[in-house]
């Protein structure tokens, strides 16, 4: 199997106090995390940080005032 040098899209998941909620945004593996931070921001999330967990592999912004922006972020 030849190897990929195609960049790897992962999705962006934003996480509350106390919800993970999946938003149909994704961003490379590369990206930064104020580029995260500003997608979010782009469908009315309050984020306060991004960081990219391996483990899951996607990037998780922490976020406030999320309810509004919940409905938004699933249509």
């Amino acid at each position: 199997m030849p190897f990929s040098t195609r960049p790897k899209s992962c999705p962006i998941v934003v996480q509350t106090r106390d919800l993970k909620v999946a938003t149909k945004l994704f961003a490379l593996t590369s990206a930064s995390p104020a580029d995260i931070s500003l997608k979010a921001r782009e469908i009315g999330f309050r984020p306060y940080g991004a960081r990219f967990d391996m483990k899951e592999e996607a990037w998780v912004v922490s976020a406030i005032d999320w309810e509004p922006a919940v409905q938004r972020a699933s249509r």
